[in-house]
């Protein structure tokens, strides 16, 4: 226990001091190309509401094995080759699935951006949020990127640390999945009120 405690605080240690530079082969990129393959393959083959909703929850099961998997696989390669390199890829993934240093240089940006004015704070704050910024006024702009930050508080950092230390890097990955699943399709629209239901 005492082991897996400080595989996590050192991940977390990582993503302060790293973040998630833009060159990293992140799996969460892995994880949005695996749910858009997917979603193809379901697109193709579903032709009713109830194919869709039924694809959507095929979706998210795999997607979420998937993600658990390659993790458990990983680790148990790792395992074979000693504690040592196990607790260092258990550190490494831990670091991947958590985002404090991101979240809080994206914030930072747009206070950066806004400082240069009001279209330039537009511009960045959209890197952050899913909706059209090309009309907020400053203190929307501002709220924005208050509201992204508080939410991605606990998908990126709160939520995720809990599950590292009940499962790991296998459930977190997992977790992430699910959050990588809800932002991506997980939208209560014409497009995903079927296939994204089950995700979201």
């Amino acid at each position: 226990m005492v082991y897996h405690l400080l595989a996590v605080v050192s991940g977390y240690i990582l993503d302060l001091i790293i973040g998630d530079p833009y060159w990293f082969p992140h799996p969460v990129r892995f994880i949005g190309k695996l749910i858009s393959a997917l979603e193809r393959i379901i697109r193709r083959r579903a032709t009713t509401a109830k194919q869709l909703r039924r694809g959507g929850v095929a979706l998210l099961i795999i997607t979420a094995t998937v993600s658990g998997a390659v993790v458990w696989g990983v680790l148990y390669g790792l395992s074979l080759l000693g504690d040592v390199y196990r607790f260092i890829g258990e550190a490494l993934l831990c670091w991947t699935i958590l985002s404090t240093r991101c979240l809080a240089y994206e914030a930072k940006q747009v206070k950066k951006a806004l400082m240069k004015g009001l279209p330039e704070g537009r511009k960045r704050v959209g890197y952050i949020v899913g909706r059209d910024t090309q009309e907020l006024t400053e203190e929307e702009v501002i709220k924005a990127t208050i509201e992204t930050v508080a939410e991605n508080t606990t998908d990126g950092i709160v939520s995720p640390l809990l599950y590292l230390v009940i499962g790991g890097p296998v459930l977190g990955m997992v977790f992430k999945a699910v959050s990588t699943l809800d932002s991506m399709v997980g939208y209560k629209n014409e497009k995903y009120g079927d296939l994204g239901c089950a995700s979201a």
